[in-house]
């Protein structure tokens, strides 16, 4: 007797892959970065009167740009490394051009 179409097996597709874990040094990266980064602006404005030496304006922006370095290392680093597509963009990286209900021209300019 042939079987009916509710107890046939169904295909189910594989289950995507698990990403990748990320190195063992991203962590110690990024908070070194964001560590040093404070140290050196609280230190620009901490010390600047007892040495004039730190009264520069080069101590804030290392420090700001350490800062930025270890949110970079955070995010932009492992979305490349896991190749996560953006959400305005296709997996081939084309713009996903979308429309509203009724309306006749694109929301992409």
């Amino acid at each position: 007797m042939p079987k009916s179409k509710s107890k046939r097996n169904r295909y189910v597709p594989p289950p995507p892959p698990r990403p990748k874990p990320s190195p063992k040094w991203i962590p110690y990266v990024v908070f070194t970065c964001f560590g040093v980064g404070f140290l050196m602006i609280m230190a620009r404005y901490l010390f600047s009167t007892t040495y004039p030496a730190l009264d520069s304006n080069w101590y804030l922006g290392g420090g700001l740009g350490l800062i930025a370095i270890g949110f970079s290392v955070a995010t932009v680093l492992l979305a490349q490394k896991a190749r996560i597509p953006c959400c305005g963009c296709s997996p081939d990286g084309l713009a996903i051009v979308t429309t509203s209900h009724g309306a006749s021209r694109s929301m992409v300019s």
